[in-house]
């Protein structure tokens, strides 16, 4: 399904030549940071035995960062619907060329949370849903939803049913993550961010939770997790691929980042950005590597381009 958006062009001034790229986000739905499926047992922090046979969610308020921390919001009216295993959404044809990071809302803002849901079309996100995600114009929407079993006496079988419905204005949570796109031979890209289902459950027992409707209390503290823990994170091989034809290597030593790769391939320029996408550096390249020394802790992005400016490769990593 194409949705259509009212971008608002950032005033910054661009980096490198931008084109109309098909952008979508794939949440991949992760428990101890490997892939699960519904109804199969997996093990929460707490180290209980618990399955999911339900678990959605809406995202709101879209920003992408890109080409050097300039940034595109999505109309404010957008809502998108999550949930596994329906885990990817279009953000249609934005006009960027590298990605460098995405901002949302998890939730629907208070000023679409309140409208009557039988005035939105069949295949809009804030219709009917199954599972459902309304609960009534007075309620409004869950901004969160999951339904499983737990196990409450320790034998490894989940039996005991838990459910959280996520209600209320003040429980929406933003997300700021820095990551890069998969681009794909069309042009497309693929925004891939990890869903640390484990992560937004941290504190709870799901064998004695129990069941949840409303905004306070445990539903409270699950939103409360979103910010204070990583339920979303950018999956550490998150790349270019398919046009990302030449591996960059990155060797760290003491006091600089040796970033290399395959001396017959002929890479002109680079460029460095930082975790909040702003350009640490930039220039061309005399051979097939390059040296950074004294860069402060944090993550790190370089981008390696031909002499047309098509991207060749890039590599992230993590300065201690």
């Amino acid at each position: 399904m194409k949705h259509l958006f009212t971008l608002l062009a950032a005033t910054i001034p661009a980096f490198a030549a931008q084109s109309q790229s098909e952008v979508s986000v794939k949440f991949a739905f992760m428990n101890e940071e490997q892939p699960f499926a519904l109804n199969e047992t997996i093990t929460s922090l707490g180290g209980v035995d618990y399955n999911v046979q339900d678990v959605a969610f809406y995202i709101s308020r879209i920003e992408v960062v890109h080409d050097g921390g300039q940034v595109l919001e999505l109309d404010t009216n957008t809502v998108l619907y999550v949930n596994h295993p329906h885990n990817s959404v279009e953000l249609g044809e934005l006009n960027l060329t590298n990605i460098e990071g995405i901002r949302f809302m998890v939730g629907v803002p208070m000023y679409l949370n309140h409208l009557d849901i039988s005035q939105y079309p069949e295949n809009h996100p804030l219709s009917y849903q199954s599972p459902p995600m309304h609960w009534g114009w007075s309620a409004g929407y869950m901004h969160f939803i999951i339904t499983g079993n737990g196990d409450n006496n320790g034998d490894g079988t989940p039996t005991e049913m838990f459910q959280l419905h996520c209600l209320g204005d003040n429980n929406t949570q933003a997300v700021d993550i820095t990551t890069v796109a998969t681009v794909y031979q069309d042009g497309s890209q693929e925004i891939i961010l990890n869903v640390n289902i484990d992560q937004w459950l941290e504190g709870f027992n799901p064998g004695t939770v129990g069941t949840h409707h409303g905004s306070n209390g445990v539903n409270a503290a699950a939103m409360d997790n979103v910010t204070d823990n990583p339920v979303f994170t950018s999956p550490v091989n998150a790349s270019v691929t398919e046009t990302d034809l030449i591996d960059v290597r990155v060797a760290q030593q003491t006091t600089a980042t040796i970033v290399s790769w395959d001396e017959q391939v002929k890479a002109a320029t680079y460029r460095l950005t930082n975790a909040e996408g702003r350009v640490i550096a930039s220039g061309t390249c005399a051979g097939a590597e390059l040296r950074f020394e004294d860069l402060t802790t944090g993550l790190h992005f370089v981008q390696l381009f031909s002499g047309k400016q098509n991207l060749l490769g890039t590599a992230k990593w993590i300065v201690p």
